[in-house]
């Protein structure tokens, strides 16, 4: 099928080449090949279109909570003076115990966040939709077709640019109206041009086969 994916984040896949090949999608339909697409491997399975391919792959970036982790560990700093400033001993076990109690739900919390968004959130471009799946917890998948949207762009506040990641918009055909939010995206600039470029690609498509049946 196709090469695990290196990192969660994704990489943009460049233009498709002339010389396609025949390969297979998760749900087992033959379909016209675009380029190599990382793997991932948990699958969302396209419904049967014969002419849909995979584009890119990709997930939640880990090191965009780089923020919560530093306000974790201030947390814990101030759990931890606590009882000092309140003039509690220090031998106290009642208050060491609270304190440790208190950090380790913190943290345990934290943990679960982070392992859960890592694992959890798979995004998927296709030659013909963007499907947005958040794991267990969010059991309706996102899913859109690209002909019912007009643009996606990115953006990054400074942290995360020095992370390097971002959040990928993805609007409809009226630029009020918000459709899809795809958060911690490595490379978000890359990745939302080549979602532009197939949503392009799909309303073009759309157009004709509309004139077609006209």
């Amino acid at each position: 099928m196709s090469q695990d994916a290196s990192a969660r984040g994704g990489e943009a896949i460049p233009a498709l080449a002339p010389e396609m090949q025949k390969r297979r999608i998760p749900d087992g339909s033959q379909v016209a090949a675009g380029p190599p697409v990382p793997s991932r491997p948990k699958r969302i399975p396209a419904d049967d279109d014969d002419v849909e391919y995979d584009v890119w792959y990709g997930g939640y970036c880990g090191r965009a909570m780089v923020g919560s982790f530093v306000a974790c560990i201030a947390v814990t700093a101030v759990l931890i003076a606590a009882p000092w400033e309140q003039g509690i001993p220090i031998d106290s076990g009642v208050a060491t115990a609270l304190v440790a109690g208190l950090v380790a739900a913190v943290w345990i919390w934290q943990l679960i966040r982070w392992g859960y968004r890592v694992v959890a959130y798979q995004i998927r471009l296709t030659s013909r939709r963007l499907f947005f799946d958040r794991g267990w917890l969010y059991p309706d998948r996102l899913a859109i077709e690209l002909a019912s949207v007009c643009r996606a762009e990115s953006r990054a506040n400074l942290v995360e640019r020095l992370l390097g990641v971002g959040r990928v918009y993805v609007y409809t055909e009226d630029p009020t109206s918000l459709r899809l939010v795809l958060p911690a995206i490595r490379q978000p600039a890359a990745i939302a041009s080549t979602i532009a470029e197939y949503i392009a690609s799909a309303r073009q498509a759309r157009v004709i086969v509309d004139r077609i049946e006209a």
